[in-house]
């Protein structure tokens, strides 16, 4: 803390550096989470390396700019993305963490200098090649070394053993382990881990093997452990290691047949062997050596050609593909980076295309290559009738085409970040649709058909420009669906609410014009809600009369409750008592008559700074 000036209103960039598994990330995400209660305007940029080999430099420009600004920016390339961050952020202090970035240039991209920003801002680089971090614009850098004898056998035990150090009788063994390990944080979890499930009187010969590799062969010992899948396993391990690193865990598991491979067990296995994790987020993680390790196991197992693996993770390769391959190939899961000066043979190679990841890709309604789903009724449709995932994100696409209908397997749709203004009537023919995304895309028709699916799980909508009002109504038959679990609507003006689906367990929206609470009482399922009140226009809008709903109580497996008021504030009581059952809770403005506010075992908002301000200065307050 003292090295990136915590304490000082200094800006500061500083380095991390070591070699992949040190846990470089750890350490940077603390101290991030640390600072980040100081600032108002924080970002954290994960996977650099990955996500600028996948969808180029201007992608991470336009996130940063994003999370900062709350604004959607079209960036050409990378130098007017350097002009306008520059330009539009140099005013604003940020706590900006940029993770595994690999070359120089993603720096010059996303930082330059320190007069990029405003004064007292603190970024933090972590990195495996520390000659990045040796120039002017980096103020200090830090090598992580390995963890010391005492912490690794820690860390080794809770994932051998449950518990904080071994069992008395496997003391030799696990000092073997964590020698084996060489203070690696990400082979000591993998290490022990798998030596949690294999038999005791194994561990010895598991051990020889280990030690046969050389010390610093990560991914030969982190195979070790992959070998001790079953087929099944390996074979969702791989894929997640290709393609699907920061999904969200339901969409994953819908993917494979549940009565084949049993995706949720093999799920679970993958998480006891520390080979992924959960996050709290419920999205996949994998660590970048595990990832490696995979996409290599891919690239072996097809003797290196292209249209033998079943997974094409790389966007320029999977462009090549697309342009030169003929005949049979065995791909199933394709990302394809596009534009319109070369020709693609979509008809001949999606045979068996499962997933179709078109992200950040200059296709425009007119490009050759998506004018056969426009016109239908051709082959390529037919070539696509296993597809169940497509992905449009960032496409300049302004329309669906109505041929849409005709993918008939299709789970996942996310056109998030396109131009697309309105659904068409056809998507309500797509039965098997479980997930829609739509986050900063301003889709302001959406037709009543999809409302009716019965099988949708999870809805996304959030406003592209928050300066650009738009109405949205959400069908009245959307309660006869039991099946959604998760419906997220930021920035779409919402002036009434139909009787929502008692299967509901994430219910966030805003802006919601109305003067009294929505009657929820029926969402007895739901753990979080979040509201936002947004109420420019003093004529049509009253005020809340209660605090808090009246039915709030009765919604006993309610964890986390968030109410926002834009505009005004609800007549709030002098005395507050909140549920017991809730976790957390992000609370309205309080008034300064309170008098008496009750949150017995309810944790307050991280985000609620001010809010814990105001009740250090209420003097009225006499009982909390």
């Amino acid at each position: 803390m003292e090295m990136i000036g915590a304490q000082t209103s200094e800006t500061r960039i500083i380095g991390i550096h070591g070699m992949g598994g040190i846990g470089k990330t750890t350490i940077a995400k603390v101290i991030y989470n640390q600072l980040s209660s100081n600032f108002k305007d924080c970002c954290f940029l994960a996977n650099i390396r990955e996500t600028s080999e996948r969808n180029g430099i201007e992608c991470l420009q336009k996130q940063l700019i994003f999370d900062i600004l709350r604004e959607r920016t079209d960036i050409n390339n990378v130098d007017d993305g350097i002009g306008i961050i520059k330009d539009r952020l140099s005013n604003k202090r940020i706590l900006l963490l940029l993770d595994d970035v690999e070359k120089e240039n993603h720096i010059d991209a996303l930082v330059g200098k320190h007069d990029w920003f405003g004064i007292g801002s603190k970024i933090i680089v972590t990195t495996r090649n520390k000659d990045i971090l040796y120039v002017p614009k980096v103020d200090h850098s830090y090598e992580l070394s390995g963890m010391d004898d005492d912490r690794s056998l820690q860390l080794f035990s809770k994932h051998a053993f449950r518990r904080d150090s071994p069992l008395d009788k496997y003391i030799d063994q696990s000092n073997r382990a964590i020698r084996i390990a060489d203070g690696l944080p990400l082979a000591l979890e993998a290490i022990g881990s798998l030596l949690s499930r294999t038999e005791k009187e194994k561990w010895d010969i598991k051990l020889k093997e280990l030690e046969n590799v050389p010390p610093k062969d990560v991914q030969s010992k982190l195979e070790i452990s992959c070998d001790a899948l079953d087929y099944r396993q390996k074979h969702i391990f791989l894929k997640i290691a290709c393609n699907f690193t920061g999904y969200e865990k339901d969409i994953v598991v819908n993917l494979w047949d549940e009565s084949t491979y049993f995706p949720k067990e093999a799920m679970d296995v993958l998480e006891n062997m520390s080979l992924i994790k959960i996050n709290d987020d419920n999205k996949v993680w994998m660590h970048d050596q595990l990832r490696d390790l995979g996409r290599e196991i891919v690239r072996r197992e097809s003797n290196g050609k292209i249209e033998k693996q079943s997974t094409v993770w790389d966007p320029k390769q999977g462009s090549d593909f697309m342009r030169r391959s003929k005949g049979k190939n065995e791909v199933e899961a394709l990302r394809v980076k596009v534009d319109d000066q070369q020709q693609y043979r979509f008809t001949d190679l999606l045979k068996n295309v499962i997933i179709l990841d078109l992200s950040w890709t200059d296709v425009t309604d007119d490009w050759k290559g998506w004018s056969h789903l426009k016109r239908l009724p051709d082959k390529v449709v037919e070539d696509l009738v296993r597809l169940t995932d497509l992905y449009l994100r960032g496409c300049p696409l302004n329309r669906l085409p109505d041929t849409i209908e005709n993918l008939k397997r299709l789970i996942t749709l996310d056109i998030s970040e396109t131009d697309v203004k309105e659904l068409p009537d056809s998507i309500g023919k797509l039965q098997n649709l479980k997930v829609m995304k739509m986050e900063q895309c301003d889709v302001e028709r959406i037709p009543d058909a999809f409302w009716r699916l019965e099988k949708l799980e999870e809805i996304e909508g959030i406003k592209k420009n928050p300066g650009h009002p738009f109405h949205l109504k959400i069908g009245d038959c959307i309660h006869k669906n039991q099946s959604l679990r998760i419906l997220r609507l930021w920035g779409a003006d919402l002036y009434e609410l139909p009787r929502l689906p008692e299967s509901l367990i994430i219910l966030q929206l805003g802006s919601l014009y109305m003067d009294k609470y929505p009657d929820l009482s029926n969402l007895t399922t739901l753990k979080e809600l979040d509201l936002t009140f947004d109420c420019s226009d003093w004529s049509s809008c009253g005020h809340v009369e209660d605090p808090l709903p009246r039915w709030i109580g009765n919604l006993r497996k309610l964890e986390n409750l968030a109410l926002c008021f834009e505009w005004w504030q609800p007549n709030l009581p002098t005395g507050l008592s909140v549920p017991d059952h809730l976790k957390a809770f992000r609370p309205p403005m309080l008034p300064s008559s309170l008098s008496s506010l009750h949150l017995d075992h309810c944790h307050i908002h991280k985000d609620c700074v001010e809010w814990a301000y105001q009740i250090g200065r209420n003097h009225r307050l006499s009982r909390l």
